[in-house]
């Protein structure tokens, strides 16, 4: 039997003579070709969708029927054939979904991840979280609660969550609302967390609030102190008519009538200066200044001689007595009458002296003694020496 070797189907070595039993007893056959019988023939090789080769070996490279070279979209070549890339979900770091088929690059192509990992480049990876002081979290989320690397549960003190993460409270001094003095950073429970405010402001739940003042009648304010003075709402620099400033606030001159030493009535709420402030008196009784006391008298002096009297008030609040010397009993001067200094005292008076000479002595010069009236002035008195110049008293 003859047998003719070379390329593609025809023998690449031929079977002895002596084992062949056709023409062309092939042996073994060119790269690509397979013995099928005596004969070599080709493996053959179809592309097409899904395990179907994409692209097939060249005929020389093949040592199989249907060797793919590539393979379509969501396949890979595996031992010469295109295997569909699995994908497997389930929980923790598998695939929640799986990318569709004709998508996949690798196996296990995940389209989406379970709570607390996140999609890279196909896998699922658990979201890491540390721990740690300043902005750091205090604590984390559970890994089923976390999208993103370091969730924060909780922050550290003087630290809030702003959105997932730990950010530092901020705080500012300044004049006005602003902080005079911040809280440390580790008390901060806020923004803008004040220790300490500016004058005329006060602290309310970490912030830092003006004192307010409002004027108006009555027990209002007439006007308010200025803002950095104020230690109160409603502080008061001055009331209205009728009204004192007390601590901080306007309070209202009190009026009490009744018997005795109280007002019979009081003034009226606008004419008030100070409390008790009286308008009318309880008989045997006066006003003295703006209250009222029992009515204050004086006494006529028991001594009158050489004064006329002429008596229009003996009151203490309305003392008015006209007096002069009575020249017609010789005496002369300039006659006054003061009131007493307290009830039932008598008022003084004064200024008037009886004209006379000097009775006990007829020559200055060995005068010791004069005698003016019921007055008696020795050598030495101012008066004496006047009465020598003089004559007279």
């Amino acid at each position: 039997y003859a047998c003719v070797t070379g390329a593609g189907t025809q023998c690449a070595s031929c079977r002895p003579i002596p084992d062949r039993r056709v023409d062309s007893h092939c042996a073994t056959c060119n790269p690509g070709y397979e013995i099928e019988g005596q004969f070599c023939q080709a493996f053959d090789c179809t592309t097409g969708s899904g395990t179907d080769c994409r692209t097939c070996m060249l005929q020389v490279d093949r040592t199989m029927h249907g060797h793919c070279a590539t393979c379509n979209a969501g396949y890979a070549v595996s031992d010469g054939f295109c295997q569909a890339l699995r994908c497997s979900t389930g929980d923790r770091s598998m695939c929640a979904t799986c990318v569709a088929q004709s998508e996949r690059t690798m196996e296990n192509h995940c389209a989406s991840c379970n709570p607390g990992y996140n999609l890279l480049d196909g896998h699922c990876e658990a979201f890491a979280c540390r721990t740690g002081a300043g902005s750091w979290c205090a604590t984390c989320r559970s890994l089923p609660e976390r999208i993103v690397d370091n969730h924060c549960a909780t922050c550290n003190p003087g630290y809030g969550l702003v959105g997932t993460i730990c950010s530092s409270f901020e705080c500012l001094t300044g004049s006005g609302t602003n902080c005079r003095v911040c809280e440390a950073q580790d008390n901060r429970t806020m923004h803008g967390h004040c220790a300490e405010c500016n004058p005329g402001h006060y602290l309310s739940d970490g912030f830092c609030r003006p004192f307010t003042c409002r004027t108006g009648s009555g027990r209002q304010c007439a006007t308010c102190m200025s803002q950095i003075e104020r230690t109160t709402n409603n502080h008061c620099a001055s009331c209205n008519p009728g009204y004192h400033v007390s601590g901080q606030l306007c309070e209202a001159f009190t009026c009490t009538t009744g018997t005795g030493s109280l007002c019979a009535s009081c003034k009226v709420q606008s004419e008030r200066i100070c409390d008790d402030d009286c308008a009318t008196c309880n008989a045997g009784h006066e006003l003295h200044g703006r209250h009222c006391a029992d009515r204050q008298m004086c006494q006529r002096p028991y001594h009158t001689l050489g004064y006329a009297i002429s008596e229009t008030s003996l009151l203490m609040s309305s003392f008015k007595v006209d007096v002069e010397c009575a020249s017609r009993a010789g005496y002369v001067g300039k006659a006054s009458a003061e009131a007493c200094s307290g009830h039932q005292d008598e008022y003084v008076l004064k200024g008037c002296f009886k004209e006379a000479v000097c009775t006990k002595c007829s020559d200055p010069s060995t005068c010791w003694e004069v005698e003016c009236g019921t007055l008696t002035f020795r050598k030495g008195d101012l008066a004496f020496d006047n009465i020598i110049q003089q004559g007279h008293c």
